[in-house]
């Protein structure tokens, strides 16, 4: 085998996989523990919009007898409305609160060791996608933006876990079903 095969065989380690699956493991103990508390939440918003429907239909009902159908069809719309408006109100409250502590995860990751090769191989992207001419500049918040020819990369820390975070949209609506 020749000394340039002999260097392609060997993979080194990822030195950063031990962190990753750190992050990722706090990440996801965290998300569990939000995702019960918003449960529990959902469920308590869930429980005093149904109280206050079961009140709002009595009343509803009343009406109703005084008033005719009319005003009976109108109160119990407003109390599904009210009961809908609690439960998307808790449900995006919980939404924030997880996208704020996955942001604020993923910035925690310029504190480890590794970062600087992190923070390096996302240079390197972006000189693969925008071609060897490309001014790179470090993110405040960590990771990198490079921009050449008027088209920019957006590969700040921030940005890539927000795109993670978007693409599991479908995933984190899976919370709300019980």
């Amino acid at each position: 085998m020749t000394p340039a095969a002999q260097t392609h065989a060997i993979a080194p380690a990822d030195p950063l996989a031990p962190v990753r699956t750190a992050l990722l493991r706090a990440a996801e103990e965290e998300a569990h523990q939000l995702v019960a508390a918003a449960r529990r939440d959902a469920e308590a918003v869930i429980a005093t919009a149904r109280s206050r429907s079961t009140a709002v239909l009595r009343e509803a009902r009343r009406q109703g007898e005084q008033d005719g159908g009319r005003a009976a069809a109108d109160a119990t719309a407003r109390a599904r409305h009210t009961v809908r408006t609690g439960l998307l109100r808790a449900q995006a409250e919980a939404y924030d609160e997880l996208r704020r502590t996955v942001l604020s995860r993923v910035r925690q990751c310029r504190r480890e060791p590794g970062y600087p090769a992190v923070r390096e191989q996302l240079s390197d992207q972006v000189r693969r996608l925008l071609g060897p001419e490309a001014v790179v500049i470090e993110h405040p918040r960590g990771g990198v933006i490079g921009t050449a020819g008027g088209r920019t990369v957006d590969l700040s820390l921030d940005a890539l876990a927000l795109r993670v975070f978007d693409g599991a949209g479908a995933g984190i609506e899976s919370l709300w079903r019980t």
